[in-house]
């Protein structure tokens, strides 16, 4: 009766390669309960694609014992250096506490299906405002083999952290590089639903659902605008309006007129700047001189209505954030 030892992909023992000792035996008699590797076994497989994990000890053979039933531990490989990559194919969190410019939920990852984990001890999980790490924030750490760890809930976001990292770290340090995804402050946007089953004796059941949706935060609010042109059919004067509470994913804003308020036949307006887009940190548009009242696209369609958006990060018009003012034409002319 004997021990041999292996390494191998995974705890199923895939591509296991096996270990002599430095006699340059296959395996030591029972009784023996440690095994002095040879100098300079290379860390690697039967197959050079997948890298050896972990460490398997059976006894007698593996043809003769399933691998569940053999001792494993991970590898962990000492190169006196910080993981030099992180093996992770997907971050996930979805944020489910309700209040303004906080954070509560679960954040996940998905490893590579082929990883080498041989130099990575824990992982690091942080919010940020980019993936750059800008203003980083750590969650905390968990333990290679753990794919998941708690945001707690009312944890601070304020208006920009909307990054998660994940590092790949050891006693050196951490990766140079991250796993990252990004969420949705969901304040103003989460609806939840919640479903209680009572089964009776008869072996049926009722269900009853309960939806709660919360005020939105994104919208702007507070648009006015008095045109100071008295000529009818022109319009100028300061459009004004509040920014929305989150403006996180807003890049800039855009001031439109339009035939209804879903913004049918819209024309930009400009500023007396020369510009049609707004920073951020601005709050008025003061409208170019002699701004003739009229929709775009050729339409013969009159503009009565004047709408306001963010411009969003990502690209286009940030639809919830847009607000509507029917628009008055202030001239000596009857209707």
């Amino acid at each position: 009766t004997r021990y041999s030892a292996f390494i191998a992909f995974d705890e199923e023992g895939s591509y296991q390669a096996p270990l002599v000792d430095e006699d340059q035996n296959d395996h030591v008699l029972v009784g023996t309960n440690q095994f002095y590797l040879y100098t300079g076994t290379g860390r690697q497989t039967m197959n050079s694609d997948y890298p050896a994990n972990w460490l398997l000890v059976y006894s007698y053979a593996p043809t003769m014992l399933a691998a569940e039933k053999a001792g494993k531990v991970r590898i962990f490989d000492l190169g006196n250096a910080v993981p030099p990559s992180v093996d992770i194919e997907s971050v996930t969190f979805v944020d489910l506490d309700q209040q303004q410019r906080q954070a509560g939920g679960l954040v996940q990852w998905t490893p590579s299906e082929v990883a080498d984990f041989g130099f990575t001890l824990n992982y690091s999980v942080y919010l940020a405002e980019d993936v750059d790490g800008t203003n980083e924030q750590l969650v905390g750490n968990v333990s290679l083999g753990t794919n998941e760890i708690a945001v707690p809930y009312d944890t601070n976001v304020g208006f920009t952290l909307r990054t998660v990292l994940v590092y790949a770290t050891n006693n050196v340090g951490r990766s140079a590089t991250a796993a990252s995804g990004t969420f949705f402050d969901q304040v103003g946007k989460i609806t939840i639903t919640t479903t209680v089953q009572t089964v009776e004796v008869t072996q049926t059941s009722t269900t009853t659902e309960t939806t709660t949706t919360t005020d939105d935060v994104l919208r702007i609010t507070g648009l006015s605008y008095s045109d100071t042109n008295a000529q009818a059919y022109i319009i100028e004067g300061t459009v004004s309006w509040v920014p929305p509470e989150d403006v996180a994913s807003v890049e800039r804003w855009a001031l439109y007129i339009a035939s209804d308020e879903d913004n049918s036949n819209a024309a930009q307006l400009w500023d007396t700047s020369n510009t049609q887009w707004i920073p951020l940190g601005t709050n008025e548009l003061n409208i170019y001189a002699d701004t003739v009242r009229q929709t775009g696209d050729d339409s013969d369609l009159p503009a009565i209505w004047l709408v306001a958006y963010g411009w969003s990060t990502s690209g286009g018009l940030h639809e919830e954030t847009k607000a509507t003012l029917r628009l008055y034409d202030s001239s000596p002319d009857v209707p």
